[in-house]
């Protein structure tokens, strides 16, 4: 799965623009739309837990330790697009990763973008990548991590249990 198809499923939940939105903001010296920031952490997070939970990667794309936390690059690059064609979703979700993703959703719903950026950056994968210099020294290799993030994610996992 791509994560182009995860973005657009959770661009398609926001239906009244509120999560997602096209304001600019000067984030630690970066300037990016709010819901770019946002989109990245979700999909970093829902990457994650979904390895945490299943051994194995939601979506193939990688993602890049960036300053302000985990990012696909196609879907930081494409924000904008991917947002403006998000009812054109990729009919491949099937209804448990559907499930996955809205308890994601919701989970994350009220989080501020401090609190998404610095949930990235207890990622042991972006301390160790995030190094400020080649982007191929940046990637990240998440799966490696599975069972770390078995105990990272347990107490999110248990939540996602209880969430029908």
């Amino acid at each position: 799965m791509k994560a182009e198809n995860i973005a657009k499923y959770f661009f398609n939940k926001d239906m009244e623009n509120e999560l997602f939105k096209d304001e600019l903001i000067d984030l630690n010296g970066h300037k990016s739309f709010i819901g770019n920031i946002r989109i990245n952490k979700y999909l970093h997070i829902a990457q994650n837990t979904y390895i945490a939970k299943y051994s194995k990667l939601l979506f193939e794309d990688s993602i890049y330790a960036f300053d302000n936390g985990g990012v696909v690059e196609n879907v930081r690059k494409n924000y904008l697009m991917l947002k403006n064609t998000k009812n054109n979703i990729d009919e491949n979700i099937d209804d448990e990763t559907k499930l996955f993703l809205d308890k994601i959703y919701n989970i994350l719903y009220n989080a501020t973008i401090d609190e998404l950026i610095q949930i990235s950056h207890e990622d042991i994968e972006w301390v160790n990548k995030n190094t400020g210099n080649s982007k191929l020294l940046q990637e990240m290799n998440s799966i490696k991590n599975y069972e770390l993030y078995k105990e990272q994610y347990k107490d999110v996992l248990l939540l996602m249990d209880k969430i029908c």
